[in-house]
């Protein structure tokens, strides 16, 4: 399966991730969810603004949402925003051998990049069983291996090293991503690179997170921004790719953002 727009709108919809038009569209599709599932993930609501969530309260929420007929609705409010970054992330490991994904969740993306052949083997890693569970059911690579572990990023990560490590959305949120880049860069392959689509990210969030990289050891190559249209908004999403050897000239995260073609600019 290559690394097209066609395949990839495929297999999103095989996790029942596609694009909704509207919120109205995307509620809709929400309010057909058996209503006991619905009312399983409303019952694990975040805290929102108000504090960072405990330990058990984000393994009850991802839990709740880890069921594939809800995960498959509320993804689709970002269905084209996945698709493009799965395409951006597919393009710059290709060729790889070995990658690892963190915070799989159910393995979407994950289960893309063994099935479209950007790499020869893929590892998706999440703290959330039941994620796992999913990602273990749903996967259907169609190349290469894959496989999915139960485990703490900031704790452990898989034996053995990789030449490619992903993370979308996942280390930028770590109130102390600090524990879990170390040992990204003990996994790390000399000639390895790290990629991180990073949320919710400013200028001044991107270029912080880019310098927690580098005091792990990860200097940053590349900043590239993916867009995603959806329910009627676009959202630009800052894209790093880091190794451990440093860059002939440096990123300059301030300047790029300034040249980029950013929502609202």
């Amino acid at each position: 399966m290559p690394n097209d727009a066609a395949a990839l709108t495929h297999h999103l919809a095989h996790y029942g991730i596609v694009p909704c038009a509207s919120l109205t569209h995307w509620q809709a599709r929400w309010n057909a969810v058996d209503a006991a599932l619905r009312a399983a993930l409303d019952a694990t609501r975040q805290p929102g603004a108000t504090r960072a969530p405990t330990t058990a309260e984000q393994l009850r929420f991802y839990g709740a949402l880890a069921v594939p007929q809800v995960a498959g609705v509320m993804y689709s409010r970002q269905a084209n925003t996945l698709h493009a970054i799965g395409s951006a992330v597919a393009a710059l490991v290709a060729g790889r051998q070995q990658l690892l994904d963190l915070g799989c969740n159910i393995g979407h993306l994950t289960s893309w990049y063994a099935a479209s052949g950007a790499v020869r083997s893929a590892t998706g890693i999440d703290f959330v069983p039941q994620c796992i569970a999913s990602a273990r059911a749903l996967a259907q690579a169609a190349s290469g291996t894959l496989k999915f572990v139960d485990g703490d990023i900031t704790q452990a990560l898989p034996a053995g090293t990789f030449d490619a490590i992903t993370d979308t959305h996942t280390l930028s949120t770590l109130p102390n991503a600090a524990p879990a880049l170390a040992l990204v860069r003990n996994a790390l392959q000399r000639d390895g690179i790290f990629v991180s689509v990073v949320a919710h990210g400013s200028a001044a969030t991107t270029a912080e997170f880019a310098a927690t990289l580098a005091a792990a050891g990860l200097h940053v190559h590349k900043l590239q921004f993916v867009y995603g249209t959806d329910l009627g908004q676009t959202a630009a999403h800052p894209l790093l790719l880091a190794a451990v050897a440093q860059p002939g000239t440096r990123v300059d995260i301030a300047g790029g953002f300034a040249a980029a073609r950013l929502p609202g600019a």
